[in-house]
């Protein structure tokens, strides 16, 4: 996931500025940079031996749904020998996803190509379970306030245990997002899911911070 700081220092996050770049028709250009970045990031910690982890590019509905763009998505991943699954991708819909019937072909020939797709911020606003109906996704990432909100309120508990009891019976692995303290990590811990994400696991890092820390591992 991309963020930016902005003049007074606050973080800013994709779903603010993605839809401008979309209607804009740059936002293409920043998912392949993405990724170009996260390629070299694997590549670097290749060089020193250090140890490599899945990293998930998002990419916006607009490069799902281009089958142009994914082909040279595909195309980026083989000139960088990206071929041992560390290289995934996660699609966040921060508007209208252009074509529901574009977005699963794109999709699906990312899976067929071996690799993995995660729904992520399932339980926004612009996130419905008409996804799910419609693709298949192979993990699903809770939305960080959804999470935060079922901890207070009766109503988004019951809500949120249904959809992990859901995504049970269909097989698909939870991320539980917005884990930032302990409370919220044993509250976590309580909802029986496969992983969970957050400020309590560490802080963000940025590229040389991560590619130093998977070196010291």
């Amino acid at each position: 996931m991309i963020m930016y700081l902005d003049d007074h220092g606050t973080l800013v996050y994709p779903t603010t500025f993605i839809p401008e770049l979309e209607e804009e028709g740059l936002v293409s250009a920043l998912d392949k940079w993405m990724l170009e970045k996260a390629c070299i990031i694997q590549e670097r910690l290749r060089e020193s031996n250090a140890n490599v982890m899945p990293i998930y590019v998002d990419l916006s509905s607009w490069t799902m749904c281009n089958p142009y763009d994914i082909y040279d998505i595909v195309m980026t991943l083989d000139n960088h020998r990206a071929d041992d699954n560390t290289i995934n991708f996660s699609f966040t819909p921060a508007r209208p996803y252009l074509s529901m019937y574009g977005l699963n072909k794109g999709i699906t020939y990312l899976q067929q190509k071996k690799r993995r797709v995660m729904l992520s911020r399932f339980g926004s606003a612009c996130n419905t379970v008409g996804l799910l109906r419609d693709i298949k996704f192979d993990i699903i990432q809770i939305d960080d306030e959804f999470v935060k909100k079922a901890m207070t309120s009766e109503r988004n508990e019951i809500i949120l245990k249904d959809i992990i009891s859901m995504c049970h019976e269909l097989k698909t692995p939870i991320v539980l997002g917005g884990v930032d303290n302990l409370s919220e990590f044993q509250y976590a811990k309580t909802l029986n899911c496969e992983y969970a994400r957050g400020k309590y696991f560490g802080r963000k890092l940025t590229e040389n911070e991560f590619v130093r820390m998977q070196r010291n591992k």
